[in-house]
């Protein structure tokens, strides 16, 4: 099955990480994109200004012409909008974009995530597909209900279990934003324990890149789209010091203990390079340089 470029791909949460990577490179291939953002101060591909918290009738002359749906539209839980609070407003958005999704001929993707996974200390975590799940955080049950709620209402919907993605579009703060915006600053970068914790970081570019495989193949179903290993806090700590050359950063324990110093995160990603055709293609370095590359022009 090959996508016919001239209908128009839907892609939501088009001034987000996610959802910006996948609308510019789609329209890079030549797929006829139309974005959706609550705001954005640039983009290569037509973008429609709205909030799909509210009313969505800004769309509804747009809908007779979609022929594909890539749902990248969330909140993350962060240090002004809390865990709960996150879960109500992505159930917002996505019961909005469910009224849109009903025609099963119509390719879907929805980006949900890997902390569906329930991380626990002192354990190697594999997480298959297949496997039952029981999220432990109200963020994380709720991408499970849509998961689940797409895939009742389109028999062609496809998820994507994403762990932690990156890119030069990034503001939401985790460990990389972090060390990377330390290492510009040229202050210590600090792990805690002993820093061998593990996390999976998978760049906005192979994420797009996935997308294409899904409207290029009849696959549907969930997915692990993640990076073929893993890094620990103390590895990603080095390599930032090391591709963001010059910096006075150095790399050193924090005297903190860390409660999940021994997990350790295995995403098996065997099931989309078997059934979509994808594996990611990014080398962390080079992503690294350009994210930083990118940040220095902004100080």
């Amino acid at each position: 099955m090959s996508f016919n470029k001239q209908q128009r791909i839907l892609v939501t949460g088009a001034g987000g990480l996610i959802g910006y990577a996948v609308a510019e490179y789609l329209h890079k291939q030549g797929y006829a994109v139309m974005g959706i953002a609550r705001k954005v101060s640039y983009t290569v591909f037509p973008t429609l200004l709205g909030d799909l918290r509210g009313n969505i009738d800004f769309l509804k002359k747009e809908i007779s012409n979609i022929g594909a749906i890539i749902h990248c539209a969330a909140v993350f839980p962060n240090a002004i909008i809390r865990d709960e609070e996150s879960a109500l407003i992505n159930k917002q958005i996505d019961h909005a974009i469910l009224q849109m999704v009903s025609n099963d001929s119509m390719p879907f993707v929805f980006m949900s995530s890997c902390s569906i996974y329930a991380h626990s200390p002192a354990a190697i975590n594999c997480c298959e597909e297949h496997i039952s799940v029981q999220p432990q955080s109200r963020y994380a049950q709720q991408k499970l209900d849509s998961e689940q709620l797409f895939a009742a209402h389109n028999s062609t919907t496809t998820s994507f279990r994403i762990p932690s993605p990156f890119g030069v579009r990034q503001t939401n703060l985790n460990v990389l934003k972090i060390f990377i915006d330390r290492a510009l600053q040229g202050k210590p970068l600090y792990y805690h324990g002993t820093g061998l914790r593990e996390q999976n970081f998978i760049s906005a570019h192979d994420i797009a890149s996935a997308v294409e495989c899904v409207l290029n193949t009849s696959a549907k179903g969930i997915y692990n789209i993640a990076s073929d290993r893993a890094i620990s806090m103390k590895e990603l700590a080095e390599l930032v010091c090391t591709v963001g050359q010059p910096t006075a950063s150095t790399v050193e324990p924090s005297g903190q203990p860390d409660e999940q110093d021994d997990v350790r995160v295995r995403i098996p990603i065997e099931k989309a390079w078997r059934e979509l055709g994808w594996k990611p293609s990014t080398d962390m370095s080079s992503a690294l340089k350009e994210i930083i590359t990118f940040r220095r022009h902004q100080l």
